[in-house]
């Protein structure tokens, strides 16, 4: 199973083409994707250093595992309430430190 910044970083809009589509060997557009795709993993995770450990796991859970906020309580038996407002704090320190480390992730 891939690390939790990878599930994010995976979920990050971007272009990849059909294996039909793929030449014999990696273009320069294909490696800027991959590359692109591991700062991208990187810029979240080190940007998830200042997340509390509930919220790191309520972040996992919802966009690593989709699963919805009442799943997410029940997987760490906390209420729906206290779930989603850990989850709100996470995504919060994450746009700021993503922010701060110079924008949105690819962006």
């Amino acid at each position: 199973m891939a690390a939790w910044p990878e599930l994010i970083a995976a979920r990050i809009p971007t272009p990849s083409p059909t294996r039909a589509e793929l030449p014999e060997s990696p273009s320069r557009s294909d490696i800027m994707t991959h590359d692109r795709r591991v700062s991208d993993r990187d810029r979240v995770a080190n940007a998830a250093r200042d997340l509390t450990p509930r919220e790191r796991s309520v972040l996992m859970l919802s966009a690593g595992h989709d699963l919805d906020i009442e799943g997410v309580a029940a997987h760490l038996g906390i209420g729906p309430a206290e779930a989603e407002a850990a989850l709100a704090d996470a995504i919060c320190k994450l746009d700021r430190a993503l922010r701060k480390d110079g924008g949105s992730p690819s962006g």
